[in-house]
């Protein structure tokens, strides 16, 4: 479904990716894990188009979409759920997830979405400002699932968020991998969670890759090696 490779970002004249390369099949999880500070979230904003690239190439579902905008990238099937996730707090909920229509042009909110998030439909005339921590990520991964992507970007979607909303969402990733269509990057750094329901994994140091494999590979060695502080 996404094929990175050779990837180069920088900030000005600092370099911060070098040569990243990631294979994501349909219908697998896929996580990508590295200390604070090596990359991941700038991966994430090239793969979605918010950073440009000075070299390398990135393609969906076998289309080159290096140069595409943003737009594009969400029109051809790119969801993405930033961290901390962004969704905006003076919009009720039912606002901010018709705002995810827009990828699609859709202009009715699946009923798949509560079927994955019940509360969200208890909650469609409440702001996103007033929901909880856990319940606004279960609006933002609701409004980035409403067009219907066939990848999905998750940048640390569990970062501060209580076991309960933790156990929803795992539940929700298993769900969409049962169904076996849509790819899933998956940024975090539970490796509990990562060994429970990943497929394959990639660790980042440096801004390059420097392991990666089956999650069966991620052992205590490679752990000790890239991700102990």
């Amino acid at each position: 479904m996404l094929e990175v490779q050779g990837i180069n970002v920088s900030y000005g004249d600092s370099q911060v990716l070098r040569g990243v390369h990631l294979s994501i099949p349909a219908g697998k999880v896929v996580c990508l894990m590295g200390r604070n500070g090596v990359g991941k979230t700038t991966l994430m904003k090239t793969i979605i188009g918010l950073l440009a690239p000075k070299g390398g190439g990135i393609t969906l579902a076998g289309e080159e979409i290096t140069k595409a905008p943003p737009y594009l990238r969400a029109r051809r099937g790119i969801g993405y759920v930033p961290q901390g996730r962004e969704i905006i707090p003076s919009l009720t909920v039912e606002e901010n997830l018709l705002i995810g229509l827009e990828a699609s042009g859709g202009r009715t909110i699946p009923a798949e979405v509560f079927d994955l998030f019940p509360v969200l439909k208890t909650m469609l005339g409440r702001r996103g400002g007033d929901l909880s921590g856990g319940q606004q990520q279960q609006l933002a991964i609701g409004r980035a699932l409403v067009s219907g992507p066939r990848l999905l970007l998750l940048d640390e979607p569990t970062e501060g968020i209580q076991p309960s909303i933790i156990k929803e969402i795992v539940a929700v990733i298993r769900r969409i991998k049962g169904e076996g269509k849509m790819a899933i990057l998956l940024v975090e750094q539970y490796l509990s969670l990562v060994r429970e329901i990943a497929d394959s994994f990639y660790v980042m140091e440096k801004g390059a890759i420097a392991a990666e494999g089956p999650v069966e590979k991620l052992t205590d060695e490679v752990v000790r090696r890239h991700l102990t502080v």
